[in-house]
Protein backbone atom coordinates (compact mmCIF):
# COMPACT_ATOMS: atom_id res chain seq x y z
CA UNK A 1 0.00 0.00 0.00
CA UNK A 2 2.86 2.17 0.57
CA UNK A 3 4.12 1.82 -2.77
CA UNK A 4 0.77 3.33 -3.99
CA UNK A 5 0.77 6.03 -1.78
CA UNK A 6 4.43 7.18 -2.84
CA UNK A 7 3.04 6.39 -7.08
CA UNK A 8 0.24 8.39 -6.54
CA UNK A 9 2.24 11.06 -4.81
CA UNK A 10 4.56 11.63 -7.18
CA UNK A 11 2.13 11.58 -10.19
CA UNK A 12 0.35 13.90 -8.24
CA UNK A 13 3.65 16.51 -7.47
CA UNK A 14 4.90 16.25 -10.78
CA UNK A 15 2.42 15.42 -13.45
CA UNK A 16 -0.70 16.64 -12.70
CA UNK A 17 0.96 20.51 -11.48
CA UNK A 18 2.64 20.40 -14.79
CA UNK A 19 0.34 21.26 -17.74
CA UNK A 20 2.93 19.54 -20.39
CA UNK A 21 3.08 16.75 -18.36
CA UNK A 22 -0.77 16.27 -18.09
CA UNK A 23 -1.10 16.67 -21.60
CA UNK A 24 0.94 13.81 -22.26
CA UNK A 25 -0.42 12.24 -20.06
CA UNK A 26 -4.11 12.80 -21.91
CA UNK A 27 -2.48 11.87 -25.02
CA UNK A 28 -1.00 8.62 -23.49
CA UNK A 29 -4.18 7.70 -21.93
CA UNK A 30 -6.20 8.64 -25.25
CA UNK A 31 -4.00 6.47 -27.02
CA UNK A 32 -3.86 3.53 -24.47
CA UNK A 33 -8.01 3.76 -24.90
CA UNK A 34 -8.22 3.57 -28.05
CA UNK A 35 -6.51 -0.06 -28.21
CA UNK A 36 -2.56 1.55 -30.06
CA UNK A 37 0.46 -0.15 -29.06
CA UNK A 38 2.43 0.56 -26.11
CA UNK A 39 5.41 2.41 -28.33
CA UNK A 40 2.91 4.68 -29.92
CA UNK A 41 0.81 5.23 -25.99
CA UNK A 42 4.68 6.44 -25.22
CA UNK A 43 5.66 8.38 -28.05
CA UNK A 44 2.25 10.30 -27.92
CA UNK A 45 3.17 10.57 -24.10
CA UNK A 46 6.83 12.47 -25.56
CA UNK A 47 4.75 14.36 -28.05
CA UNK A 48 2.40 16.02 -25.85
CA UNK A 49 5.05 16.51 -23.33
CA UNK A 50 7.61 18.58 -26.03
CA UNK A 51 5.03 20.21 -27.49
CA UNK A 52 3.28 21.62 -25.00
CA UNK A 53 6.33 22.30 -22.71
CA UNK A 54 7.99 24.11 -25.93
CA UNK A 55 8.21 28.02 -25.23
CA UNK A 56 6.45 29.09 -28.61
CA UNK A 57 3.66 27.29 -29.41
CA UNK A 58 3.01 28.25 -33.54
CA UNK A 59 -0.52 27.37 -34.74
CA UNK A 60 -0.42 28.36 -38.34
CA UNK A 61 -3.30 30.81 -39.36
CA UNK A 62 -5.53 29.49 -42.30
CA UNK A 63 -5.81 32.54 -44.03
CA UNK A 64 -2.15 33.51 -44.37
CA UNK A 65 -1.16 30.02 -45.43
CA UNK A 66 -4.24 29.55 -47.93
CA UNK A 67 -3.82 33.53 -49.65
CA UNK A 68 0.51 33.02 -49.94
CA UNK A 69 0.85 29.65 -50.75
CA UNK A 70 -2.45 29.78 -52.92
CA UNK A 71 -0.97 32.88 -55.03
CA UNK A 72 2.63 30.80 -55.28
CA UNK A 73 0.96 27.98 -56.67
CA UNK A 74 -0.98 29.43 -59.33
CA UNK A 75 2.18 31.53 -60.44
CA UNK A 76 4.15 28.16 -60.14
CA UNK A 77 1.77 25.97 -62.10
CA UNK A 78 1.89 28.28 -64.98
CA UNK A 79 5.85 28.90 -64.97
CA UNK A 80 6.78 24.73 -63.58
CA UNK A 81 3.52 22.49 -63.58
CA UNK A 82 2.52 20.91 -61.11
CA UNK A 83 5.61 19.70 -59.56
CA UNK A 84 6.51 22.99 -59.00
CA UNK A 85 2.79 24.03 -57.80
CA UNK A 86 3.02 21.05 -55.34
CA UNK A 87 6.83 21.99 -53.91
CA UNK A 88 6.78 25.63 -54.07
CA UNK A 89 3.80 26.08 -51.42
CA UNK A 90 5.47 23.35 -49.55
CA UNK A 91 8.30 24.87 -49.36
CA UNK A 92 6.82 28.27 -48.10
CA UNK A 93 4.40 26.70 -45.74
CA UNK A 94 7.32 25.49 -44.19
CA UNK A 95 9.65 28.81 -44.10
CA UNK A 96 6.33 30.62 -42.85
CA UNK A 97 6.06 27.75 -39.89
CA UNK A 98 9.53 28.20 -39.38
CA UNK A 99 9.85 31.97 -39.79
CA UNK A 100 7.07 32.68 -37.15
CA UNK A 101 8.26 30.57 -34.60
CA UNK A 102 11.66 32.45 -34.90
CA UNK A 103 10.80 36.01 -34.86
CA UNK A 104 8.29 34.67 -31.95
CA UNK A 105 10.64 33.39 -30.16
CA UNK A 106 13.64 36.18 -31.10
CA UNK A 107 11.58 39.20 -30.40
CA UNK A 108 9.48 37.44 -27.64
CA UNK A 109 6.53 39.23 -29.66
CA UNK A 110 4.64 35.65 -27.78
CA UNK A 111 4.27 37.36 -24.94
CA UNK A 112 2.27 40.09 -26.86
CA UNK A 113 0.02 37.71 -28.76
CA UNK A 114 2.20 36.43 -31.11
CA UNK A 115 3.85 37.05 -34.49
CA UNK A 116 2.02 37.80 -37.87
CA UNK A 117 1.88 35.19 -40.30
CA UNK A 118 2.64 35.97 -44.02
CA UNK A 119 5.36 35.19 -46.11
CA UNK A 120 7.05 38.07 -45.90
CA UNK A 121 6.92 38.41 -42.25
CA UNK A 122 8.22 35.32 -41.78
CA UNK A 123 10.99 35.15 -44.52
CA UNK A 124 12.29 38.51 -45.21
CA UNK A 125 11.34 40.68 -41.77
CA UNK A 126 12.73 38.74 -39.00
CA UNK A 127 16.23 38.80 -40.61
CA UNK A 128 15.56 42.72 -41.12
CA UNK A 129 15.25 42.89 -37.44
CA UNK A 130 18.18 40.93 -36.13
CA UNK A 131 19.81 43.66 -38.23
CA UNK A 132 18.18 46.23 -36.40
CA UNK A 133 18.55 44.93 -33.00
CA UNK A 134 22.28 44.13 -33.59
CA UNK A 135 23.30 47.26 -35.15
CA UNK A 136 20.92 49.41 -33.71
CA UNK A 137 20.67 52.94 -35.39
CA UNK A 138 23.28 52.08 -37.83
CA UNK A 139 20.48 48.97 -38.91
CA UNK A 140 18.38 50.50 -39.29
CA UNK A 141 18.88 53.37 -41.24
CA UNK A 142 20.38 50.12 -43.51
CA UNK A 143 17.32 48.80 -43.34
CA UNK A 144 15.30 52.06 -44.22
CA UNK A 145 18.09 53.03 -47.53
CA UNK A 146 17.33 49.70 -48.71
CA UNK A 147 13.58 49.52 -48.48
CA UNK A 148 13.93 52.62 -49.86
CA UNK A 149 16.44 51.97 -52.96
CA UNK A 150 14.58 48.67 -53.84
CA UNK A 151 11.61 50.68 -55.78
CA UNK A 152 14.01 52.69 -57.34
CA UNK A 153 16.34 50.00 -58.61
CA UNK A 154 13.12 48.46 -59.92
CA UNK A 155 12.62 51.36 -61.76
CA UNK A 156 15.74 52.25 -63.25
CA UNK A 157 15.67 48.39 -64.82
CA UNK A 158 12.21 49.15 -66.28
CA UNK A 159 11.45 52.91 -67.07
CA UNK A 160 9.05 52.42 -70.11
CA UNK A 161 6.92 49.84 -68.15
CA UNK A 162 6.85 50.72 -64.28
CA UNK A 163 4.08 52.77 -64.43
CA UNK A 164 2.12 51.26 -67.11
CA UNK A 165 1.47 47.80 -65.72
CA UNK A 166 -0.77 49.43 -63.46
CA UNK A 167 -2.32 51.44 -64.93
CA UNK A 168 -3.00 50.42 -68.36
CA UNK A 169 -2.74 46.33 -68.67
CA UNK A 170 -3.26 46.51 -72.26
CA UNK A 171 -0.70 49.06 -73.57
CA UNK A 172 2.11 46.83 -70.97
CA UNK A 173 1.20 44.12 -72.98
CA UNK A 174 1.20 46.00 -76.37
CA UNK A 175 5.31 47.32 -75.14
CA UNK A 176 6.21 43.66 -74.07
CA UNK A 177 5.22 42.58 -77.29
CA UNK A 178 7.34 45.23 -79.46
CA UNK A 179 10.46 43.95 -77.07
CA UNK A 180 9.67 40.06 -77.70
CA UNK A 181 9.16 40.41 -81.10
CA UNK A 182 5.74 38.72 -81.08
CA UNK A 183 1.73 39.66 -81.40
CA UNK A 184 0.25 41.10 -77.99
CA UNK A 185 -1.47 37.16 -77.86
CA UNK A 186 1.74 35.46 -77.58
CA UNK A 187 3.26 37.63 -75.01
CA UNK A 188 5.09 35.88 -71.99
CA UNK A 189 4.85 37.98 -69.03
CA UNK A 190 7.35 36.92 -66.33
Amino acid sequence: MEMLLSVWEFFQNNILTKPAFFIGFIVLAGYALLGKKWYECLAGFIKGTIVFNSPILIISGFVPLFFDNATFAVFANRLGGIRAAAIIPFCSGIIQVLGGGFAAYHFTTGNFGGWHGNFDWDAVWPFIGVIMENLQYVGVAAVVILLLAIPQILYQRNKDTYFVIAEDFDKYKEILAKKQGVPVEEVVID
